[in-house]
């Protein structure tokens, strides 16, 4: 599974064990499902395929996406969970997904991943 391919790559990148993160996924069916739990948790609509909630601690994704990507918006969200447990300091969204981005984009560059995942 790439997915978990990937957590144990940025596990050793980041020398953080993340065995210890026990964030949930959750997933929907739906693009619906995923908006209308997105406007229950933050009263706002959005139209994301995938999204990180720190006071739940889940990670919520769409049902049905190729498996390449699927495994690089779980890691991207998986992210998020690391820098909510490990890194309390960074409140800013803008600057969670800048992280985020840059660290996906690092392990597909850095370790030929590349040819793994499709681009979006």
């Amino acid at each position: 599974m790439i997915f978990l391919l990937l957590i144990n790559i940025l596990s050793q990148e980041i020398g953080i064990d993340l065995q210890q993160i026990t964030t949930t996924i959750i997933e929907y069916n739906t693009q619906e499902e995923l908006t209308n739990r997105y406007k229950e948790l933050y009263n706002k609509e959005v139209n994301y395929i995938a999204f990180y909630s720190q006071k739940e601690d889940t990670i919520y994704i769409i049902k049905g996406i190729d498996e390449d990507l699927r495994a690089e918006i779980l890691v991207h969200e998986y992210i998020h969970a690391i820098i909510s447990k490990h890194f309390r300091c960074i409140y800013s969204a803008k600057i969670h997904e800048i992280i985020a981005e840059s660290l996906v984009e690092r392990l597909k560059s850095k370790y030929n991943l590349k040819h793994l995942l499709k681009e979006k």
